[in-house]
């Protein structure tokens, strides 16, 4: 009789930890449930545009384009493209003039895993973007970033007046120092004119 109870026993054991582990993967994923509700209010709250990329390589290994996998509200808003015009795209369908000097840079961040900070002008616009590129994992490079257009044009404006302030000083100080020159001139003693009909004295 005591075989018959060993393996009775031994089912019984298991059964609970498999009802354990059970439990545990389902406040698990319970966890992971909420972190992802939580991720997603945040970056669809965020200002910032946001967006996460798979890097792509060519037969030899050498990055060729980049898809995009992931990104947020303000990234659309920002780049005037939806969510449907980009998520699974590469960057060859849907940015196919971008300046090829950035895709070296995404693939260097994706590589390397050091994140770098940018300023970059849009292809698709009169805007300016500045933000940081990073990677969340290997092969891959997410961007965070924001419109500085605004500032842009403002640092211009500021550079034209500053340009203008600095010419019209110019031209002042021309003048005053020409008027200085004059006034430094010796002067011609005064005579008094004779008045006609008045005789030399």
């Amino acid at each position: 009789m005591p075989t018959e109870e060993m393996p009775n026993r031994r089912e019984g054991e298991l059964l609970r930890r498999l009802d354990d582990l059970e439990l545990r993967l389902a406040a698990a994923q319970q966890d992971l449930q909420a972190a992802d509700l939580r991720y997603r209010r945040l970056t669809e709250a965020m200002d910032e545009g946001l967006a996460a990329h798979e890097l792509i390589c060519d037969d030899r290994g050498q990055p060729c384009d980049y898809r995009y996998l992931e990104l947020n509200p303000a990234f659309e808003r920002l780049v005037g493209l939806t969510r449907a015009e980009l998520l699974g795209k590469t960057r060859n369908e849907v940015l196919p003039d971008e300046n090829p000097k950035w895709l070296r840079l995404f693939a260097e961040v994706a590589r390397t895993g050091r994140p770098v900070h940018y300023t970059k002008p849009s292809v698709l616009g009169e805007r300016v973007f500045e933000g940081t590129i990073y990677s969340p994992a290997p092969g891959q490079f997410a961007g965070v970033f924001t419109d500085i257009s605004a500032l842009k044009r403002a640092e211009l404006e500021i550079r034209d007046l500053r340009d203008h302030l600095e010419a019209r000083v110019k031209e002042r100080t021309a003048e005053l120092e020409q008027l200085i020159a004059t006034l430094r001139k010796p002067k011609r003693p005064y005579r008094k004119r004779a008045a006609p009909g008045d005789s030399p004295s």
